[in-house]
């Protein structure tokens, strides 16, 4: 751990039989959480942090209290996330078959999901529902020089 920064690498686990790691001694909200290239780990994050970034982790959880910026999802599989209180923006690339579980925290501050290069996303809503994040948009070019973009409803 740096000043700041609370770094986890390489921590690898089985499928079943998740690598189990929590983070809850001085953590506070000025400090950012880094986790790169873990396999089948259970990640546990108490208290508020000022952000999270998962990289190139396989079949990995992450549970969290709170992040008040944003927390990235980048190349990784089969994975998934549990926000105890709120985020306000979650950011996923490159990744297949994650699933997220928001709070009406969440929901109530609109909490805003970008997704680029991804599929297979699910956002779990508190009453139970889930709902997957379009993966495919038809754009249109429109007068005006501009192009239009929207969900293709068969992906929907």
């Amino acid at each position: 751990r740096e000043m700041k920064k609370w770094t986890v690498e390489y921590q690898v686990g089985e499928p079943g039989n998740l690598k189990k790691i929590e983070l809850k001694e001085d953590v506070d909200r000025s400090q950012v959480v880094y986790v790169y290239g873990c396999q089948y780990m259970d990640l546990d994050i108490i208290g508020k942090v000022n952000s999270i970034t998962l990289d190139s982790c396989k079949g990995c959880h992450v549970s969290f209290d709170s992040c008040v910026g944003s927390v990235e999802i980048t190349g990784n599989k089969d994975g998934s996330m549990v926000i105890r209180d709120v985020l306000q923006t979650l950011s996923i690339d490159k990744s297949d078959n994650q699933s997220v579980q928001v709070t009406q925290a969440c929901v109530d501050a609109g909490m805003e999901i970008n997704t680029s290069t991804a599929t297979n996303i699910d956002i779990g809503f508190p009453e139970g529902k889930a709902q997957q994040i379009p993966e495919m948009f038809v754009s249109r070019v429109q007068k005006g020089n501009k192009i239009g973009t929207k969900v293709l409803e068969e992906a929907a």
